[in-house]
């Protein structure tokens, strides 16, 4: 994923037109659509990040592929074709995401766990548990890594709390490998 301010600045243009329209929502919608589509398909990616692509080839592929997009994200991505920026817009849509979590007073957070198993209950643990920190309004997205082995990874805007049993070893290792 390519990050650059222009990123930045074509995600609040985007915020500011979408909420002029009032729709802010269908806009989440076709940005996280955008997201995971891009995730799913490495063959996308490389195309949109590809600079011999060209930009028209790059724009009639994405509107193929995104029939159901608002009118304002398919004005954002005719401008990012007009202005061969095709390969921000993954980039774009994250920030996005972002942006309006932060314009509705949402705090992002992302939960990391070992197992799609203790999913339910990590979920309703957390969310209890921010709550009682003066978190009301909180965006949580949960995502699995095997490799924690046990417990879970909480970020929080710039914050990490890891309580994994994986982050936990590697502490251990630290402090074995310091005191010899």
């Amino acid at each position: 994923m390519k990050q650059s301010r222009a990123s930045i600045r074509y995600a609040k243009a985007y915020l500011e037109v979408a909420n002029d329209r009032n729709s802010l929502d269908q806009a989440a919608a076709d940005m996280r659509a955008i997201q995971e589509t891009v995730a799913a398909s490495k063959e996308l990616s490389s195309v949109l990040e590809n600079p011999m692509t060209s930009p028209v080839l790059k724009k009639s592929i994405l509107d193929e592929l995104f029939k159901e997009l608002s009118t304002a994200t398919k004005d954002l991505i005719r401008v990012l074709s007009e202005n061969d920026r095709l390969e921000l817009l993954d980039d774009i849509a994250e920030r996005f995401v972002t942006l309006l979590a932060k314009h509705r007073g949402q705090v992002q957070v992302t939960l990391i766990i070992p197992s799609a198993d203790q999913r339910e209950v990590l979920e309703k643990t957390v969310l209890h548990l921010l709550k009682d920190q003066g978190y009301a309004n909180v965006l949580l997205k949960v995502e699995v890594n095997p490799e924690l082995i046990g417990g879970f990874v909480l970020k929080l805007d710039d914050l990490l709390y890891d309580a994994s049993v994986a982050g936990k070893i590697k502490r251990v290792k630290k402090e074995f490998s310091n005191s010899l």
